[in-house]
């Protein structure tokens, strides 16, 4: 059951350069896997559960980068466009646009409760879906060259960014109540 590193066939010392691969019986191999040391090279966090600090921090992070996403989508884009002589009514229609998915979570709010992975939990996948999506969604809006030229990529992009964070925030509220 060795293994041994193979012999130095070109003599360049490649080949013998270090420990051989394995000297272990497949039982040992076994006795090392189980009875392994823990690792202890980065500490752990407590538990959402266990610590109240940790609890406010994380749903306040979260709810933060939600408001960010408003912020940009209600306030600061329209006043770009406005301060580029574009009509009041595709302003309105952007704003709308941004506030759809976030009028819409009365309807997939119940399947985010039904569906879930449960091996990460109930909320994390679901944090982690709209979290990440959202944030890749925004900044994809960033690279568009020309947003007023590209309107409509860029609602595309946005209407996108904002679904996700509104998953994100249907978790959040559902993970505040859990455990806050």
């Amino acid at each position: 059951y060795a293994r041994r590193r193979p012999p130095d066939v070109l003599g360049d010392g490649l080949a013998t350069a270090g420990p051989p691969l394995t000297t272990e019986t497949p039982a040992e191999a076994l006795v090392w896997l189980t009875h392994r040391p823990p690792l202890t090279a980065m500490p752990l966090l407590p538990a959402l559960s266990e610590s109240r600090p940790l609890r406010l921090t994380t749903v306040t992070a979260m709810y933060v980068a939600q408001g960010i996403q408003i912020g940009l989508g209600v306030v600061a884009f329209p006043a770009y466009m406005a301060a580029h002589d574009v009509s009041p009514v595709v302003i309105g229609g952007w704003v709308s646009a941004l506030i759809l998915p976030w009028t819409l979570k009365l309807l997939y709010a119940p399947l985010m409760e039904r569906y879930t992975i449960l091996a990460m939990g109930r909320r994390r996948p679901w944090v982690l879906a709209g979290t990440v999506g959202g944030a890749a969604g925004y900044a994809a809006m960033a690279l568009v060259p020309d947003p007023l030229g590209q309107l409509g990529l860029l609602t595309a992009m946005m209407v996108g960014g904002s679904l996700l964070l509104a998953l994100q925030d249907i978790a959040t509220d559902a993970l505040t109540i859990d455990v806050v």
